[in-house]
């Protein structure tokens, strides 16, 4: 921002910056692309000026932009990553070449954009507050001098703001049961949508299994001439032991390689990141064998079936619906321990007790609690359906105190797990991170 001449600009606050940008969620969540692209267009469309790959799905997507985030900065490009929601802090929605965005940075592009929105009749009081935060990261990618932008999809993809990219390549990792209110509810209707990021002869990788939505991702791929690369026919995933693992790629035959994301359902994703940078090649972004390794041995995601203490266990995952809930439950099935405290809080429009029948059956004692979040579900209700799956139902109404429970009643040989929510991990990570020094 410019102050007029002869006037005095004092920036804002990253606090004043934020309340700003959290009120913006008042607006909910508005499916549609013309408001994001009359704002970028004012902004001079900044998306345009690099390449980018753009990556959606039920489960898994943010982790797979992670890695090929990961990758790419092993090889020496330049890279933006942006990815929602934040765990803790917001900057981390937006990086380049792994650093967060600055406080500065927020402040200065907030201002920048509330400027063009208040002054925009579209987009005035319009505008809501992922598209508003996915023009940030666009702009914040071109005045850094990004490369190659890494985009998690926010949800769904025919309708979210990220889809006014034009990628290079796109994936779609998984499809579940999830914002069944937003994309359908079958898994035919929400893989629709989530095949929206599909862009004519722009080839697409995809982790899906499930014969019904792959179906309808090789529909729409056939009618816009885009070729397909599914895991399992054309590339594959062989687990080795523990977070070791083969890669048989298209042009690529990766031995040994070593995750460092914990959890079986990481080796999905890894398959699907090395299949988009393989493509990335016909684009004349050349990743070598090694940048991958590198890479791959690198990687860090937060809160991603993600180890903070080992005496006793600890562990957060942000599983936070059935499918998810079904991952966690067999990377718990690879590790040994003696009992299984879970400290469990959710959203209330989600699937709660298909989340619980996968989760609960494996607990001895389960904390139940609620993240301060307006979609949060009540601590009391979401007790009633864990106790008639579990007899030791502990209730707690903040995140800290579940977690500080649980850290008590945890013995030597037991595991503690945080899941439910990213919100519910994102305040334990707060709170295990002033009082054990992650």
């Amino acid at each position: 921002p410019h102050p007029l001449p002869g006037a005095f600009w004092i920036m804002p606050s990253i606090s004043h910056t934020l309340r700003y940008l959290y009120s913006l969620e008042r607006l909910g969540i508005n499916p549609g692309l013309d408001r994001i692209r009359r704002l970028l267009k004012i902004l001079g469309n900044p998306h345009r000026g690099y390449t980018s790959v753009l990556i959606g799905g039920t489960n898994g997507k943010g982790s797979t932009c992670a890695m090929i985030e990961a990758i790419l900065i092993a090889s020496g490009r330049r890279t933006g990553l942006y990815t929602s929601p934040h765990l803790v802090r917001f900057n981390e929605r937006i990086r380049v070449c792994g650093e967060e965005i600055g406080d500065e940075d927020v402040i200065s592009l907030t201002d920048t954009l509330k400027g063009v929105v208040e002054a925009e009749p579209l987009l005035k009081d319009n505008t809501t507050f992922f598209e508003f935060t996915t023009a940030m990261a666009f702009k914040y990618f071109e005045q850094r001098g990004v490369e190659i932008a890494v985009v998690e999809v926010g949800m769904g993809g025919r309708y979210d703001a990220t889809n006014v990219l034009e990628p290079v390549v796109s994936a779609i990792t998984t499809v579940g049961f999830d914002h069944q209110r937003y994309l359908g509810r079958t898994l035919t209707s929400i893989a629709r949508e989530k095949a929206g990021i599909i862009k004519r002869a722009s080839p697409v990788v995809t982790g899906i299994e499930e014969e019904k939505p792959l179906k309808i991702i090789e529909g729409i791929c056939r009618r816009k001439d885009a070729p397909l690369y599914r895991l399992g026919r054309d590339f594959y995933v062989e687990r080795r032991d523990g977070q070791r693992f083969d890669y048989i790629g298209m042009g690529s035959v990766l031995r040994g390689i070593e995750l460092t994301l914990m959890g079986r359902y990481q080796l999905h994703n890894a398959g699907c990141a090395l299949a988009v940078v393989e493509l990335l090649k016909d684009r004349g972004i050349c990743v070598d064998r090694g940048a991958m390794e590198r890479g791959l041995k690198g990687v860090r995601w937060h809160g991603r079936f993600e180890v903070v203490k080992k005496a006793p266990l600890v562990l957060l995952d942000c599983a936070h619906n059935p499918q998810g809930m079904k991952a966690l439950k067999e990377a718990l099935g690879d590790i040994r321990y003696r009992r299984l405290i879970l400290v469990i809080g959710v959203m209330a429009d989600k699937d709660v007790d298909g989340m619980l029948s996968e989760i609960v059956p494996l607990a001895h004692t389960v904390v139940v609690t609620s993240p301060r979040i307006d979609r949060s579900m009540r601590a009391g209700l979401l007790a009633r359906k864990v106790h008639t799956r579990c007899a030791v139902t502990i209730v707690k109404d903040r995140v800290r105190d579940a977690c500080l429970t649980a850290l008590r009643l945890a013995e030597k040989g037991d595991a503690v797990c945080v899941t439910g929510s990213i919100f519910t991990v994102g305040e334990a990570r707060q709170y295990l991170k002033e009082t054990i020094a992650l």
